[in-house]
């Protein structure tokens, strides 16, 4: 009898392991986060960037070997996938999307100058991407959000953030934000066309953007001929030919 008892209180030892076990796995992979959506982006991009980036064309699920090479080259920064097409529409072979670091000093980790010259080597382009909107409080409805296009140096975005801590939790985020952001565009009849995704390192936070108005101004030159303007083969050639004060310290402000 007690030898019966000592399987039964061991077997329930070890589904209760396994239950807090998978409890854990879900909290860290981001299945228990509040997904919050809302055009507050002040603080993620509150003034223009400038991105090292390459384009590609394929399935999007390909993307993450994009970024494993990006990743050696810009190993300390931030950095931002730009996609182009819908998933859920048209052929995903010729899907378009940009694999791009922000340009910009890692701390003590990697200097700009560092930063510039890996991505040059690597051969990356570059490509001055636009702000989210410097008065966020006027953008409470469609109205305030059309009035915002007549300034190429920023743009409205919606945004929801989600943590990252591991990659299963990407995966976690992909399934539970992208519902949840079509469904806030729908309900405000936003019109938009590209998605952005900015990995902010630091935080191991994903930011999820999508544009509302200069639709434009997301796209590099490859994937618009009238953007040629916004990038360059150089950092120095962008600097030059968008009157960017490139900043040595911890931030770079820009007049895109």
């Amino acid at each position: 009898m007690y030898e019966y008892l000592g399987i039964i209180l061991g077997a329930c030892a070890l589904i209760v392991i396994f239950v807090l076990t998978m409890y854990y796995v879900f909290a860290q992979s981001g299945m228990l986060v509040n997904i919050e959506v809302n055009m507050r982006t002040k603080h993620v991009f509150n003034t223009p960037r400038i991105l090292g980036y390459k384009t590609y064309t394929g399935y999007y699920k390909h993307a993450h070997a994009a970024f494993a090479s990006l990743a050696k080259v810009a190993p300390f920064s931030d950095t931002v996938a730009i996609y182009y097409d819908d998933p859920e529409m048209g052929d995903r072979r010729t899907f378009r999307y940009v694999a791009a670091a922000v340009v910009e000093p890692c701390g003590d980790k990697m200097t700009l100058d560092e930063l510039v010259n890996r991505l040059e080597e690597a051969e990356y382009k570059f490509f001055a991407l636009p702000g989210s909107d410097p008065d966020e409080s006027a953008l409470s409805d469609r109205k305030n959000v059309q009035k915002s296009r007549t300034n190429p140096r920023f743009a409205p975005m919606v945004n929801c953030e989600f943590p990252i801590t591991n990659a299963l939790s990407l995966l976690v985020a992909i399934r539970r934000v992208y519902p949840r952001l079509r469904a806030y565009i729908q309900d405000r009849m936003l019109s938009v066309q590209t998605f952005v995704e900015y990995y902010q390192r630091e935080r191991s936070v994903m930011h999820f953007l999508v544009p509302c108005t200069n639709l434009y101004r997301f796209y590099v030159p490859e994937f618009s001929e009238d953007n040629e303007q916004y990038g360059a083969d150089t950092y120095n050639e962008l600097v030059e030919r968008q009157n960017i004060r490139a900043m040595r310290g911890d931030v770079q402000t820009t007049s895109v």
